[in-house]
C-alpha cells in the first residue's frame, strides 16, 4: 500500500473510532463507571507492513477523554487528547513542535456529524478482564468489523478489528485496537484539564503541524478538501459558544 493509502486508512480509523465512541456515549445509561483503559492499535496494509501506536481512554461521570501517544523524530512523546463533556468537545495537543501548546474546540453533538455505516448484530459473548463482553459483528461495502464491548463499563470496546475494503470488495488493510491494561476507578484528573496558556488554532493548522512533526513524508498527501471542511465546521461551531 502506498504512503497515501496508509495515511487515508489512519484518518478513517481515527474518525470512525471517535464517531463510534461518541455515538455509544449518547445511547448509554446516565450512570457512568469511572475507568482508564490503555490500548495498542495496529494498522496492517495489503503488503503486510504493520504500524503500531498507543492510546488511552478514560471515563468519569460527566466527561471522557482519549489520549493518542505518538513518538517524534527525536524520540520524545507527543500526546493528542479528545476531551468530551455534555456541552463541549475539545482537541488538545501536548508537547507539539518543541512543546508549543495548541488546542481547538470541536463541533458538539448538536452539529452535523458522520454516521456509523455498519449495523451491528450480536454474535455471542466472551470473557475479558473479568467481565462478559458482548461480541458485535457488522459488514458493509467499506469494511468488516468485529467489536467486543463491556456493557458494565459504559460499553467500553476492549477489542475492535476492522478489515478495510476497496471498491471491488478486496481487503486492503486491517485496523486492530486492543485493550492491554484496564483500571476501574477515578482516572488521573490531569487527563481532562486544559493547561493555562494553551492557545486556540484552526483544525488545518494543527493537522499540518502534527504531520510536519510526526510524519513529514505524508504532508504532500494531506487532503486539502478535508482540511477545509474541518475548518468550516470549526468556524460554524464558534457561533454558538
Amino acid at each position: 500500500m502506498k504512503r497515501k493509502s496508509l495515511v487515508t486508512l489512519l484518518f478513517l480509523a481515527i474518525i470512525l473510532f471517535f464517531v463510534g465512541y461518541g455515538a455509544a456515549k449518547l445511547m448509554r445509561k446516565t450512570e457512568t463507571v469511572s475507568f482508564t483503559a490503555a490500548y495498542v492499535e495496529k494498522l496492517t496494509d495489503s503488503g503486510g507492513h504493520v504500524t503500531e501506536h498507543r492510546y488511552i481512554v478514560a471515563d468519569k461521570p460527566g466527561a471522557s477523554v482519549r489520549v493518542n501517544v505518538s513518538t517524534k523524530a527525536d524520540g520524545s512523546e507527543c500526546r493528542a487528547r479528545i476531551v468530551r463533556t455534555p456541552s463541549s468537545t475539545t482537541f488538545v495537543v501536548d508537547e507539539l513542535m518543541a512543546k508549543s501548546t495548541i488546542y481547538h474546540p470541536l463541533p458538539t453533538a448538536g452539529g452535523t456529524q458522520a454516521t456509523i455505516p455498519n449495523r451491528f448484530t450480536n454474535a455471542g459473548t466472551a470473557r475479558s478482564f473479568h467481565y462478559d463482553a458482548a461480541i458485535l459483528v457488522a459488514e458493509d461495502k467499506t469494511s468488516r468489523v468485529e467489536r467486543w464491548i463491556i456493557p458494565q463499563l459504559n460499553d467500553l470496546a476492549v477489542k475492535d478489528v476492522r478489515h478495510w475494503k476497496d471498491s471491488t470488495g478486496t481487503i486492503v488493510g486491517t485496523t486492530e485496537q486492543t485493550v492491554t491494561e484496564l483500571t476501574v476507578g477515578e482516572p488521573d484528573p490531569d487527563l481532562f484539564e486544559i493547561p493555562v496558556g494553551y492557545r486556540e488554532m484552526m483544525p488545518s493548522e494543527i493537522q499540518v503541524a502534527l504531520f510536519r512533526d510526526l510524519l513529514p513524508s505524508a504532508l504532500p498527501h494531506l487532503n486539502a478538501g478535508i482540511l477545509m471542511r474541518s475548518d468550516d465546521a470549526y468556524l460554524k461551531s464558534q457561533k454558538y459558544k
